[in-house]
């Protein structure tokens, strides 16, 4: 279980009234989903870093060898599966909300 902060502020007519702190915890599915699209957002660049390296590596695939290759397959299979866990996140979250 996981403790969660978030700042509330308070507004009226006259602009702020005052601040506060709603606390609540999270588990399990319930903390997934609710961490999910954040992490989404911090992995941007990491994701368009490993596009990248997908289209060099698509381009020098032709004159490697086969421990180059399986080298390359390699990390395409730990970044697809760490790609996917992401998307099942959020897939997660949107069909929670």
């Amino acid at each position: 279980m996981t403790t969660y902060v978030i700042p509330v502020e308070d507004y009226g007519p006259n602009g702020l009234i005052g601040t506060r702190n709603i606390t609540f915890d999270l588990t399990g599915e319930a903390e997934l989903a609710y961490l999910s699209n954040q992490k989404l957002k911090n992995q941007y660049q990491t994701l368009r870093q490993w596009a990248a390296d997908a289209a060099q590596e698509a381009t020098a695939w032709a004159g490697q060898n086969q421990a180059q290759r399986d080298a390359a397959m390699a990390t395409t299979f730990t970044r697809l599966g760490k790609l996917l866990e992401g998307l099942a996140d959020l897939l997660s979250n949107l069909g929670k909300t």
